[in-house]
């Protein structure tokens, strides 16, 4: 099997809630490098789920997921979502820091209504650790122009408990 084929594999794994193999978090590292945007989320959000990767690959991951949540640029969509997903699938131990929650802003505040959605997810981890300004923010967006970026948003303050 190529790198390509095995990553694809490691991929449904990691999305399968599957522990990765020591082989498989080695060519995850390896994919922190990648040119594509969306393998090195991916491997950020494999490398640092896992409960004992090696602390230099969570390292290299954490680095990455820092220059992906500063360098992604919000007309490209699709990274876009791939890193919001990625956010959502890691412990919140990991997306607790200012660049994170500088890319939930972007979400937040884009034209996009699915950005806006996905950052009403990652915004309802910031309340659920009673982050006042995620709060804030989920309450403004009750009144977003989109339908659903308004229901998520209702629902998300009333499972947390915030109405």
């Amino acid at each position: 099997m190529t790198d390509d084929q095995l990553f694809e594999a490691a991929e449904l794994d990691y999305l399968n809630g599957k522990p990765l193999s020591v082989e498989q978090l080695s060519l995850m590292e390896r994919y922190l490098s990648s040119v594509a945007a969306r393998a090195r989320s991916i491997a950020c959000g494999a490398l640092l789920r896992n409960a004992d990767p090696n602390n230099g690959q969570k390292t290299e991951a954490r680095k990455t997921l820092k220059t992906l949540c500063v360098e992604t640029d919000y007309k490209d969509v699709s990274t876009m979502t791939e890193l919001s997903i990625t956010l959502l699938l890691i412990p919140f131990e990991e997306t607790n820091i200012q660049v994170v929650r500088d890319f939930v802003d972007r979400l937040f505040r884009s034209e996009y209504f699915a950005h806006r959605g996905n950052a009403v997810l990652l915004l309802g981890h910031f309340a659920l650790h009673g982050d006042a300004d995620a709060i804030s923010l989920l309450r403004s967006a009750t009144e977003d122009s989109n339908v659903t970026v308004r229901a998520n948003a209702s629902a998300t303050i009333e499972k947390l408990g915030l109405s």
